[in-house]
């Protein structure tokens, strides 16, 4: 159930994609129904994992980000859709914390398979469907921002790694590359890059010696073969895919004007610095742009310098929590598993959160991935000894 409604997101903001009007509110309505619908359920979510502390930290800097982005709203250009979009925020967000912080290591394991199967048959359908040579994926019919759908490939890729079964994991890694590769998301391969290597470096240092020596001595041998007879034609192949020295999305263009939009909206920023020009409102001040084209420097410049720096210190917070879990043994594999592909998956979302529009966006089933991981993390943060519940939990072949 809660894969589908992951997916549903997605599903939701394609549909609004193809049928896009100048109303705003409307679309507004319709993808927070597909996003928050779960609230009803989660007043009654009963607590799975027993007693546990939490760290209070991430409570604190998700209080100050939404209280502060509330106040930032009362000076919004478009105040109604800022209080909108503040309140499918903050529903958004207390349903992802929740499911992290209640639901078992079991069950988010369930979840995150899920979403990888689903979501990687939506995006095999999508690439049959709507790929067309010379065009961008989403570009051709407007489904969908190519970089948007970069970060969903980006997703599949990262939570099929929860799949123990190695066709299922190549399955959905390779339809994440193709995915990528087809939209031409450069931000996106570099965090897939970056989770495959923190989940690979995290399952090296759960082996025990021998294995681990030996499996680095292939690492190491294969990168020599790669590096010795195939630099070339992998440098090419890079640079096609990246387009360092591309006339128009190259390094020269200030990553396809991006460069120029950062410095837009860190201008926005120190003008507003306080409680910025209201929350989801940057966009009304970038003349004629959509966005900032950064969730960071877009984040400082709607709700100042007080909700950005919570909201940035919590996600980086989260990293570090998760990054430190990663590499503590444990008895049970599955619990190990999840926090590798969330560490994986938080990690890729912080390199892509640079060139995206929103930190955090209640309208992403990737988001709402991230917003889980708070919970978690947060447990995780605050609990020395994890749970008995967990650490019993019988090794089965289906999750292997």
């Amino acid at each position: 159930m809660l894969a589908l409604w992951l997916c549903g997101v997605f599903w939701a903001q394609s549909y609004l994609n193809l049928r896009s009007s100048g109303d705003s509110f409307f679309p507004l309505v319709i993808l927070s129904s597909a996003a928050l619908w779960p609230i009803i359920f989660i007043p009654g979510l009963k607590n799975k994992r027993g007693r546990a502390r939490f760290n209070p930290w991430f409570h604190r800097l998700f209080i100050t980000y939404l209280g502060v982005s509330l106040f930032s709203c009362a000076v919004s250009p478009i105040p109604y859709q800022s209080w909108g979009y503040w309140a499918a925020t903050s529903i958004g967000t207390f349903i992802g914390y929740r499911i992290g912080v209640r639901v078992p290591f079991r069950e988010i394991l369930g979840l995150i398979k899920l979403y990888a199967i689903f979501m990687a048959s939506t995006m095999l359908i999508l690439m049959r469907w709507e790929y067309h040579p010379g065009f961008r994926l989403g570009d051709w019919s407007g489904i969908g921002n190519p970089n948007s759908l970069g970060m969903i490939g980006f997703s599949v890729g990262v939570c099929g790694l929860a799949w123990g079964n190695i066709l299922t994991r190549l399955l959905c890694v390779g339809t994440s590359v193709l995915s990528i590769y087809l939209s031409g998301s450069r931000a996106a391969a570099v965090g897939l890059l970056l989770a495959l290597s923190i989940y690979f470096f995290a399952y090296v240092s759960s082996l025990k010696l021998v294995r681990k020596l030996s499996v680095l001595w292939l690492v190491l041998c294969g990168g020599l073969i790669l590096a010795l007879f195939f630099s070339s034609p992998i440098s090419k192949l890079a640079d096609s895919f990246f387009l360092f020295t591309d006339s128009y999305r190259g390094v020269s263009t200030g990553g396809s004007g991006r460069l120029y939009l950062w410095g837009k909206g860190l201008h926005i920023f120190l003008e507003h610095p306080f409680l910025g020009v209201g929350f989801r409102a940057h966009q009304y001040f970038m003349e004629g742009a959509s966005s900032a084209h950064n969730g960071y420097i877009a984040t400082f410049a709607d709700v100042g310098i007080f909700g950005g720096l919570a909201i940035v210190s919590a996600f980086f917070l989260l990293a570090v929590v998760l990054l430190k879990e990663s590499f503590v043994r444990r008895r049970d594999p599955l619990s190990e598993r999840v926090v590798w592909v969330l560490t994986g998956l938080v990690g890729g979302y912080l390199i892509l959160i640079m060139f995206e529009r929103y930190l955090v966006n209640v309208g992403n089933p990737v988001s709402f991935m991230i917003l889980i991981a708070f919970g978690l993390g947060s447990n995780l943060a605050g609990t020395p000894q994890y749970q008995a519940e967990e650490l019993r939990l019988k090794r089965r072949k289906y999750f292997v």
